[in-house]
């Protein structure tokens, strides 16, 4: 149970878990911070909606980023 509440695990799927919460959890607070700073309320439905869209953008530069595996062959 510790070592799940302080991120300690092996498994390389745990760890992707894990920076997706440690990311969800500092977003939150940021979401929470801006919206007391700008007199707003705090929506869940809003929250969530903003972490998806984040997600979102993070996969697809993560794919854009990513080299195609099929390279064209020089040919002779």
């Amino acid at each position: 149970m510790e070592e799940k509440l302080f991120g300690i695990t092996s498994c390389p799927y745990e760890k992707e878990i894990l920076k997706k919460f440690n990311y969800t959890i500092l977003f939150m607070k940021y979401y929470i911070y801006t919206s007391k700073m700008h007199n707003q309320a705090i929506y869940l439905s809003v929250f969530v909606n903003k972490v998806l869209f984040k997600y979102r953008i993070e996969s697809f530069s993560q794919l854009a980023t990513k080299k195609c595996p099929l390279q064209k062959r020089k040919t002779s």
